[in-house]
């Protein structure tokens, strides 16, 4: 059994690759979207315990989607962290004041995206008692 579910936002094929092999080899279960209109498609057919997002996608960004995510009754509840190249100090404070539980500059160590997610899940699974999709 997965340690959860993760969905992947982020534009650039490899970095999406890159980052869903890390998870996968930490024991995620990974799907990846390439636009936000390819994630919201995603987030209507299944369930996810954390969303990774990029900021710098073509059309919609990932600071429009995060505060339209957050804003919404049902998928508000779904941590986001952010893995993206800005390491803008406006964009980070952005981010969290948008709702992102976890912002990270990449490039990166590979084991640091999956210790945030393992992180991020802890502490959701604490405040909830339990598995965050099954609480």
């Amino acid at each position: 059994m997965a340690k959860g579910r993760v969905l992947i936002v982020d534009d650039h094929e490899l970095d999406r690759r890159l980052s869903t092999l890390d998870l996968e080899q930490a024991g995620y279960s990974v799907t990846e979207a390439g636009t936000v209109t390819d994630a919201l498609e995603r987030l209507a057919k299944g369930t996810y315990d954390v969303i990774v997002l990029d900021i710098v996608m073509p059309g919609t960004d990932g600071l429009t989607f995060l505060r339209g995510l957050k804003t919404g009754d049902k998928l508000s509840s779904i941590p986001v962290v952010m893995l993206t190249a800005s390491d803008d100090l406006d964009e980070q404070l952005a981010a969290m004041a948008g709702g992102a539980v976890r912002y990270i500059v990449k490039p990166t160590h590979r084991d640091v995206l999956a210790q945030t997610i393992e992180s991020v899940l802890t502490e959701v699974r604490g405040r909830q008692g339990g598995h965050p999709s099954t609480s």
